[in-house]
């Protein structure tokens, strides 16, 4: 690794290591660790941390012969709504570089694998978004597509894509399952390369299948027309300083989730829970009261969440080696009745489902009234 990628890789391994909002997964293939460093539920505090941004889906190859570390796969630095939270406030709208659409469907990031391009998705070398992706893009009609991207992993980027389908849409229907190109990213330098900079003549796939850039002669008031526009989720928007910065239109912000969920504590726990509460946060930045017991229930939520995730995997790491009796009968000692069936299905090695837990036990976990605006960090 040069330096830029061996401090990147410090700073979150010292992240995770100091952090319960973050952690990472590693996944053995052949003769190779995949560590894949993430987030679970983060603060604007937590991603002012070093490197915390790209704690996203950044991933690391780890030889387990020679213990050589490279930069595998680098996604987007993380990015916010306009005006969700200090990142993106003040912005002067008159030094924005360039605006795309902004797709909906799930970020998609390649590799590659003893010599073969391989697909991710942020969290997973094998969920079904990554799977699905791989065999669309393995088919006759995308193969010069396939080349490219496989080229352009050869020049050390990683292509970001986005990965949209009838099956996997958010909000808005897809007709057809398609990739869509959202980025470039040098993972020698971090540096991004962007839809100007593309080589026309060796990455002309690349290019058709980019995410359409909206040329405007005013940027400002473009952006400042999206609240009203209909049948899109939204757009982002690059500033000149490389910022990248969401903008959804209001159409799309009421389809995805309902204002009543700023009113409803249990609706509040919940998109905080499923990480939508920044949309509402898009949707009330103007209403400081508002914006606070959206910001306080993000704080709670983010505390008690890491802290069950942290709880089970630390119970499970040190008690994996028991047979599953004993494992059992320790649990239900050591653990409360919610969080025993958490570590059996650790155990077991299923999913396990800590969003569904938090919501079913809404009652234990949920921010009393009276701390709804008395939160402090």
């Amino acid at each position: 690794m040069n330096d830029y990628q061996a401090k990147l890789f410090n700073d979150l391994t010292t992240l995770v290591e100091t952090t319960e909002a973050f952690y990472y997964n590693d996944w053995p293939v052949d003769n190779v660790i995949y560590r894949n460093f993430n987030y679970r539920l983060a603060s604007y505090t937590d991603f002012c941390l070093p490197s915390a941004l790209e704690c996203r889906g950044i991933m690391f190859s780890i030889d387990t012969e020679t213990g050589e570390i490279s930069l595998a796969s680098l996604p987007f630095e993380k990015f916010f709504n306009h005006m969700e939270n200090p990142f993106t406030m003040e912005l002067n709208l008159n030094d924005i570089k360039e605006i795309a659409d902004k797709a909906d469907g799930s970020l998609i990031t390649t590799y590659t694998h003893n010599g073969k391009l391989r697909l991710k998705s942020k969290g997973s070398l094998a969920s079904g978004q990554a799977i699905a992706a791989m065999e669309l893009l393995e088919k006759d009609e995308n193969k010069t597509f396939c080349e490219e991207l496989s080229k352009g992993e050869q020049l050390d980027c990683t292509i970001i894509m986005e990965f949209c389908s009838v099956d996997n849409r958010i909000v808005l229907p897809y007709i057809e399952a398609e990739l869509k190109v959202l980025g470039v990213r040098n993972r020698l330098t971090g540096g991004y390369i962007n839809f100007e900079d593309i080589d026309a003549e060796h990455f002309p796939e690349i290019l058709n299948r980019w995410t359409q850039i909206i040329q405007t002669d005013d940027a400002k008031a473009y952006i400042e027309s999206v609240d009203d526009m209909s049948g899109i989720e939204g757009v982002v928007f690059r500033m000149k300083d490389g910022l990248r910065v969401k903008k959804k239109c209001t159409w799309y912000l009421n389809l995805h989730k309902n204002k009543d969920n700023v009113n409803s504590p249990k609706k509040l726990f919940e998109a905080v829970v499923y990480e939508t509460s920044d949309d509402l946060k898009s949707l009330f930045h103007d209403d400081p009261i508002v914006i606070e017991i959206i910001t306080n229930m993000e704080k709670h939520v983010s505390k008690k969440y890491n802290h069950v995730v942290t709880t089970i995997e630390k119970f499970y790491m040190r008690n994996k080696h028991l047979s599953r009796k004993e494992y059992a009968i320790l649990g239900q000692n050591d653990l409360t009745k919610p969080l025993f069936p958490l570590a059996m299905m650790q155990y077991l090695n299923k999913e396990v489902d800590y969003k569904k837990h938090m919501v079913k036990y809404f009652n234990i976990y949920k921010l009393e009234e009276s701390e709804a605006l008395h939160i402090e960090d």
